[in-house]
C-alpha cells in the first residue's frame, strides 16, 4: 500500500513540474501545435515514468558518501513500512488503507458515472434528430441550446444557423477542423484518466488548457478566409456555455484568450529556446522518479578453491500448501519466491545454487535430502513460514520474527551448523524481527536429521502473526530476506574454517553456546543461574543424570540438553552463580571487555574477552562479584571507570582419600568421562565392574548407549554396597536394559 501511495504521490510531482513549465514558458505562444502535443506527451511521461522503477545500485562506500544517494533514497521512499496490524478482526478491516481504498473507489464511481451520463446524452441526441453524411462527417440538425458542437464525426448543427452564411461558413469550418483533427481523442483521454487520477489537480489544468488550444487551433483555421475582426465580432456576439462538457462546442467560454489569438500576428521570442529548454526537464523528472536508488552490498567474489554447492529447499509445494492466512496466501508459494530471489540476486560464479522444486509441485521428503547428496552439496537451507495454533490466542500473538532451526540428531555436522546458523542469525536481525536462539525442535526433522551436509531450516516469520504477514508479503521484503541468506552462505564459506577453529572453546555470539548445557536440578528445584562447578562437593548427597527421551518426558523441552539431578544433604545448599539477577552485570562482551579483572586481589588489566574467560575457566570460582560506576572508581581509581569483576577463587583442598570431585561431576553431565583419581565403583546394568578405571569406560560402552547415571556417595553408597562403595558409587543403566525392563513391566 505504501509503495503504491508513494507512486501516486510522484505522478503528482511529476506532473507538476511539466505542467508548470508549459505554464511558464509555452502558455499563450502562437505555437500551438506544439503546446497541444507538448501537454499530452508531458501528461504520459508523469504517468508512465514512476512505475519503470529502474534499479540502480550504490555500493555501501558510494551510499554513505554520496549526498545524491542519501536525497534520491528519500524521495524514491526506499525504506519499508512494516505496518502491525491488529489481530481483530474488525480492527484489521477499519485499517487506513482499507479506508483509502473505499474512499477512493466511491469518488471515482462517481465521476465515472457523470462522464457515462454525458456520453449517453450525446448518444441520445444523436439519434433524436436526423443526420446527414457530409464526406466523413456526420451533420445533424438540432435546436438544441449550446449547438453548434462536435464530438468525434458528429457534427452537431443549430438549424437556426444558416450554414451557407458568411457566419455558418466560418462555424463550420471551425467544427470542422476539429473533427479532421481527432480533438475529440484528446479530451476523452483526459476525461478517462481524470476518473482513475481524480486526485491530480493538474490533469485538470492539462484538460481545460487541451481544450483551449482546440480552439486557437480551430479559429486560425477558420479566419484564413474570412476577416479576423468579424470572426471576432462573431465570438463576441454569440458567446454562451454549453451543457455538454466533454465535447467541442464552437462558443467557448475562454473568449478573451481566443480573441486575443485571433488578432495577434506577432511571434514569441525565443522560439526555438522555449522548445528545447523542456529537455532538461524531461531528464530531471526522468531522473528523479524513473529510478530507484539502492545501497548494494557488494561482495568480492569467492576464489575458485573457495566455490561453495548449495540447495536452496522451498518447502512444502503441489497440495501440500503448508500454512495459510485465510486459505489465500499459502506458505508454497512464498518459499517458492523467496527461493527464486535467492537464484535471481546471486551474481558470484563461485556459488552454485539449486532448488529442490522450482515449480508448484510436491516432493518427497527423501526426494528433497536425494538433491543434496547427489550434487554433493556444502549447504542445505530449507525455507519455511510458520502458524501458531489459532485456538492459543497466547501463543498466536507471541509467535513472531524469523527463527532459525537445526538438527538434535544429526551430530556429524553440529558444529558447522551452529556456524551457519548463528551467521544467518546475524544477517537476519538486521532487516526484521529475529529470535537470537538458535533453535532445536523436540521432534525430528527429515530435511535436517537426514541430510549429509551442514544444513538449517528457516522460518520466515509466521502467518498467523499481521505483522510478520505484512513484512513477509511484500516482495521488497523477500527480496531483503533473500540477500540476508545469500549474505549468509557468502560470509559462511569465507569464514567457516576460522569459526570452526574456534567453536570448542568460544562462543559464536552473544546468545548462542558453543556446547548445549545440561538443565541443573538442585532439591527438586530448577536452578537458571547455577554452575556446577561452584557446588562444594562435600554438601552433594545424590547426582542423578538423565539423557534424551528420560530427560524430555520428565522435564519437557527443558531437559532437551539433559539434566543433572542433585539432591544435597541437608537441602539447604547456597549455590554461588555466576550471574545473579540482583547484582549489577555487565551486559555485554565490549563491557566484560574493557572492564579490569581481579582474582583474589591480583589486577589483570588489557585482557581481551576471551583471555578473561580462560582465566575464569582455569581457578575453582568461589565467589563473583561485578562492580560497575562510582563503586568501581571508588575500589580502584580510574582503572576500575569501565566496571570491574572482583573473582574470589577457593583453595584447593589436600585429597587424603580419592572422592568424586565437583569437576568430575560436570563431565559426567558433558561427556561420560571421568579423572584419573576417580575410583568409586562402577556398576553396570546392575552387575558391580571391580576395577574398572573411568578411561576404560568409553572401550566398555559408548555414551550413546548410557540411558541414565545415578552417583551415590557417603553413607548411601555404603548402605547399598558396603565398603565396596566408599569412596562412591556410579550407576549406569544402559538403554538396552531399560528397554528390557519396560518389556517386563508390560
Amino acid at each position: 500500500m505504501k509503495a503504491v501511495i508513494l507512486i501516486l504521490m510522484q505522478v503528482v510531482i511529476a506532473s507538476g513540474l511539466l505542467y508548470g513549465y508549459y505554464h511558464v514558458f509555452l502558455k499563450n505562444n502562437k505555437f500551438h501545435r506544439y503546446n497541444r502535443f507538448y501537454l499530452l506527451g508531458a501528461t504520459l511521461v508523469s504517468l508512465i515514468i514512476p512505475f519503470l522503477k529502474i534499479p540502480l545500485y550504490f555500493t555501501s562506500e558510494e551510499a554513505d558518501a554520496s549526498i545524491l544517494y542519501r536525497s534520491m533514497q528519500l524521495i524514491n521512499g526506499q525504506e519499508e513500512m512494516i505496518i502491525t496490524q491488529s489481530a481483530n478482526s474488525w480492527e484489521q478491516l477499519l485499517t487506513w488503507q482499507n479506508i483509502s481504498i473505499i474512499l477512493y473507489a466511491l469518488i471515482t464511481l462517481f465521476i465515472l458515472t457523470r462522464l457515462i451520463i454525458a456520453l449517453k446524452r450525446i448518444i441520445r441526441l444523436r439519434y433524436q434528430y436526423p443526420s446527414a453524411r457530409i464526406e466523413n462527417i456526420q451533420f445533424i440538425k438540432t435546436t438544441e441550446p449550446g449547438t453548434p458542437f462536435s464530438f468525434f464525426n458528429w457534427l452537431f448543427w443549430n438549424k437556426k444557423i444558416e450554414v451557407k452564411s458568411e457566419k455558418g461558413q466560418q462555424i463550420f469550418r471551425h467544427e470542422w477542423f476539429h473533427i479532421q483533427q481527432k480533438h475529440s481523442v484528446d479530451i476523452m483521454f483526459m476525461e478517462w484518466l481524470n476518473v482513475l487520477c481524480w486526485f491530480n489537480p493538474f490533469y485538470y489544468l492539462v484538460k481545460k488548457e487541451l481544450k483551449t488550444i482546440h480552439e486557437f487551433l480551430a479559429d486560425e483555421f477558420a479566419v484564413q478566409h474570412f476577416s479576423r475582426g468579424a470572426y471576432a465580432e462573431l465570438l463576441l456576439m454569440q458567446a454562451f456555455d454549453t451543457e455538454y462538457k466533454i465535447v467541442n462546442p464552437f462558443f467557448h467560454t475562454q473568449i478573451k484568450r481566443r480573441i486575443a489569438m485571433i488578432t495577434t500576428s506577432s511571434k514569441p521570442g525565443y522560439q526555438y529556446l522555449r522548445k528545447i529548454m523542456v529537455l532538461p526537464i524531461c531528464a530531471l523528472v526522468v531522473s528523479l522518479f524513473a529510478f530507484t536508488y539502492k545501497s548494494q552490498e557488494v561482495f568480492p567474489e569467492l576464489l575458485p578453491g573457495e566455490k561453495i554447492t548449495v540447495v536452496i529447499d522451498a518447502g512444502h509445494g503441489g497440495n501440500d500448501h503448508g500454512a495459510n492466512a485465510n486459505a489465500i496466501i499459502l506458505e508454497k508459494d512464498i518459499n517458492l519466491a523467496l527461493a527464486k530471489a535467492v537464484v535471481e540476486m546471486n551474481e558470484d560464479p563461485n556459488i552454485e545454487i539449486i532448488l529442490t522444486r522450482e515449480s508448484d509441485v510436491n516432493l518427497a521428503l527423501n526426494s528433497r535430502t536425494d538433491v543434496s547428496m547427489n550434487r554433493k552439496a556444502d549447504l542445505f537451507i530449507s525455507l519455511h513460514v510458520g502458524s501458531a495454533d489459532p485456538s492459543n490466542e497466547k501463543t498466536t500473538e507471541n509467535k513472531n520474527g524469523i527463527e532459525v532451526i537445526i538438527s538434535r540428531k544429526n551430530t556429524r555436522f553440529d558444529a558447522q551448523n551452529r556456524v551457519l546458523a548463528t551467521i544467518m542469525i546475524n544477517h537476519f536481525e538486521n532487516i526484521y524481527s529475529t529470535n537470537k536462539e538458535i533453535l532445536v525442535k523436540q521432534t525430528g526433522i527429515w530435511v535436517l536429521d537426514k541430510n549429509n551436509c551442514p544444513s538449517v531450516l528457516i522460518e520466515c516469520g509466521y502467518l498467523t502473526n499481521p505483522g510478520d504477514l505484512s513484512f513477509i508479503t511484500q516482495k521488497e521484503n523477500q527480496h531483503k530476506i533473500a540477500k540476508s541468506i545469500l549474505a549468509g552462505i557468502h560470509q559462511y564459506a569465507k569464514e567457516k574454517n576460522r569459526l570452526l577453529s574456534t567453536i570448542s572453546t568460544q562462543h559464536l555470539n552473544d546468545t548462542i553456546p558453543a556446547k548445549a548445557e545440561p538443565l541443573i536440578v538442585i532439591d527438586g528445584k530448577i536452578k537458571k543461574y547455577a554452575v556446577l562447578k561452584d557446588i562444594d562437593p562435600d554438601k552433594i548427597e545424590v547426582i542423578n543424570v538423565l539423557k534424551d527421551e528420560t530427560a524430555i518426558d520428565k522435564y519437557g523441552d527443558k531437559g532437551i540438553n539433559g539434566v543433572i539431578e542433585i539432591t544435597t544433604k541437608n537441602k539447604s545448599i547456597e549455590i554461588t552463580t555466576k550471574a545473579s539477577p540482583g547484582k549489577p552485570a555487565l551486559s555485554s562482551k565490549d563491557e566484560v571487555e574493557k572492564a579490569l579483572l581481579v582474582v583474589d586481589g591480583k589486577k589483570y588489566p588489557s585482557l581481551t574477552y576471551y583471555e578473561k574467560e580462560a582465566k575464569m575457566n582455569q581457578v575453582s570460582i568461589a565467589s563473583i562479584n561485578v562492580l560497575k560506576g562510582q563503586t568501581a572508581v571508588s575500589a580502584y581509581g580510574a582503572e576500575g571507570i569501565n566496571g570491574v569483576i572482583e573473582i574470589t577463587t577457593s583453595l584447593p583442598k589436600i585429597v587424603t582419600k580419592p572422592t568424586i570431585t565437583s569437576d568430575s561431576i560436570t563431565l559426567v553431565a558433558d561427556s561420560i568421562f571421568f579423572s584419573e583419581s576417580v575410583t568409586a565403583l562402577f556398576v553396570i546394568d546392575g552387575k558391580v565392574q571391580l576395577g574398572l578405571l573411568p578411561n576404560d569406560l568409553n572401550k566398555k560402552m559408548s555414551p550413546d548407549d548410557i540411558e541414565s547415571i545415578n552417583v551415590l556417595k557417603g553413607e548411601s553408597a555404603i548402605q547399598k554396597y558396603g565398603a565396596k562403595g566408599k569412596n562412591g558409587v556410579i550407576e549406569i543403566t544402559s538403554k538396552k536394559q531399560k528397554e528390557t525392563a519396560d518389556k517386563i513391566q508390560q
